[in-house]
């Protein structure tokens, strides 16, 4: 069982207290096992176990030949579909920089750019759109925290190395980075160890489940109440444990205001390469200036040249 909590890291230190009899030094007891006791109330769905040995269905002729030319056809999309991921993120991240710098001469997001190729001749040849989405498909990519830094120094030190300036650094970080850690605790595990933070974990356990330590169940408005030791262990487990999942505060329209917080578009490449939003190439086409026949011979040698490279590898 997890307890989770968001709370600014000052906030967490002055947490209200509350009071139940102490366990004095926290050791282990003799008593039942809490988590027997509240396990044989509340019993986990049995897993299912996977069967080694399958069933076979006997296929008519005509569904094997059908089924013979469906394997080696799903073996061809699994190649080209993988072929298609590792191509997509690589012309995305050959368009990024361009897309930058239209974002910075602008100082506002482009609105889905076209994009376009020629073919030898000068006539259009394939076309597309550019999109970056925002909102919740902005990463933000915060470097490791040590135990005795604040994400938002380690954010802004980041930038700065990268060379934006302090001030700006520091108004985005302030203005649009929710960078508060995630508390979390591990009761079953506590529970099974030892010491002051097993004592503090087993009475939080049965304090939520409405009992003592003896299973007689307790008042609605029973405090809880542990000892120094106790608090101290329970304490020390969650700041050793503490994660962060960086957020945007208002991920919606950013790129619009991302411009704010740099002096040039180098400044604007570092801001993005730790807060990148989701960037692809969508609505393609092939052959536009082609004919039908044309257009379906070069996609024929193009299948040939692309699955022949995908078979040799």
């Amino acid at each position: 069982m997890t307890v989770q909590s968001k709370q600014s890291a000052k906030s967490s230190k002055s947490s209200t207290k509350q009071s139940i009899p102490a366990a004095g030094d926290g050791a282990p007891t003799n008593k039942p096992n809490v988590l027997d006791r509240f396990a044989k109330k509340k019993k986990p769905k049995a897993k299912k176990v996977a069967k080694k040995d399958r069933p076979k269905l006997d296929l008519d002729d005509d569904i094997q030949e059908d089924f013979a030319e469906f394997a080696p056809l799903k073996t061809l999309v699994d190649l080209l579909e993988a072929r298609r991921k590792e191509q997509a993120k690589s012309l995305a991240n050959d368009i990024w920089p361009i897309y930058l710098a239209a974002l910075w001469a602008k100082k506002k997001a482009p609105e889905t750019p076209a994009i376009e190729a020629r073919d030898e001749s000068g006539n259009v040849d394939c076309t597309g759109q550019f999109m970056v989405q925002q909102g919740s498909k902005i990463k933000v990519i915060l470097p490791s925290v040590g135990d005795d830094e604040e994400a938002d120094e380690v954010f802004v030190e980041a930038l700065v190395d990268q060379g934006v300036q302090r001030d700006d650094a520091e108004n985005l970080v302030a203005n649009e980075l929710d960078l508060t850690p995630e508390w979390s605790i591990d009761l079953t595990t506590l529970i099974r160890g030892s010491g002051p933070s097993q004592a503090a974990a087993t009475k939080l356990f049965c304090w939520l489940q409405g009992e003592d330590e003896d299973g007689e169940e307790l008042d609605d408005d029973a405090p809880l109440v542990l000892s120094a030791a106790e608090k101290q262990a329970l304490s020390e487990y969650v700041d050793e444990n503490a994660t962060y999942d960086p957020k945007l505060l208002e991920p919606k329209d950013f790129l619009d205001r991302v411009c704010n917080y740099a002096q040039n578009e180098d400044n604007l490449k570092a801001i993005l390469t730790m807060i990148r939003p989701l960037s692809y190439v969508t609505r393609a086409k092939f052959g536009v200036s082609s004919s039908e026949t044309e257009k379906t011979e070069r996609l024929r040698e193009q299948a040939k040249e692309i699955v022949g490279e995908e078979l040799d590898k």
